[in-house]
């Protein structure tokens, strides 16, 4: 058995239904063996498994076409300078102003939380032009055709989705919305098997709302007083 954060069920797999104090693991069959290259010890303190979850998202950032978002109450914002878009395409726009390797080492370097919101809308492996279909076949060719390295019993470690302008379509069911707000609601609520009570900041989900005070209070807060360099704030989780 592996453990799988969703972002995008395969080939029709629903989600299995299971309780967590927030995105949690979900954990599916898998019939073939773990690959040399990534059946290391698994991360058992919560430090390692952010260091885990770390590398293995800046493997694909790195490697791959997928781009990473922030979301913000209404508004979609650059993951790596916190500038705000109202419409998907402009924030595809601005990003690819950020190249190069070492503003998204930068970025992941500066992440703490569980799961990373990516949009899957052009991917495509940077290394060869082997076409993949979605974010679980991107990883699974990353590692089997490319040999990168990436620890599975974290688990994919990133949501995906696709944006668009005038409408976002859940990736599960097909569902459409008109802005990625409540897309994101129904993702967690309908799709991950967990409670409603939602961030309605950033769209965390928590079992109960003692949990839900306690992510706002730590994180949200502060959420004005961002380094415009790195994203962190003042109270920002120790690494």
């Amino acid at each position: 058995m592996k453990t799988v954060i969703i972002g995008e069920p395969r080939g029709g797999q629903k989600a299995s239904k299971r309780s967590a104090d927030v995105i949690g693991p979900t954990t599916y069959a898998d019939d073939e063996p773990p690959r040399a290259d990534t059946a290391s010890k698994p991360a058992t303190t919560p430090k390692g498994r952010l260091r885990a979850m770390r590398q293995n998202v800046l493997q694909v950032l790195l490697k791959s076409t997928v781009m990473p978002f922030r979301w913000l109450k209404s508004s979609y914002r650059c993951f790596y300078c916190y500038d705000i878009f109202q419409e998907s395409s402009e924030l595809k726009d601005h990003q690819r102003v950020h190249v190069g390797d070492s503003v998204k080492e930068q970025a992941m370097n500066n992440y703490w939380e569980q799961v990373v919101y990516v949009d899957i809308s052009s991917i495509a492996c940077k290394l060869c032009p082997e076409p993949v279909s979605d974010l679980y076949d991107l990883i699974d060719h990353l590692v089997a055709k490319h040999g990168v390295g990436y620890d599975k019993d974290i688990g994919v470690c990133m949501v995906a989705f696709k944006l668009d302008n005038l409408s976002v379509n859940c990736l599960a069911c097909g569902a459409s919305f008109y802005t990625f707000g409540p897309l994101l609601h129904h993702t967690n609520k309908d799709h991950k098997g967990v409670s409603a009570i939602l961030c309605e900041v950033c769209g965390q989900n928590f079992k109960d709302a003692n949990l839900l005070r306690s992510h706002v209070k730590s994180v949200h807060e502060n959420a004005g007083v961002l380094c415009p360099e790195c994203g962190s704030s003042s109270r920002r989780a120790p690494s």
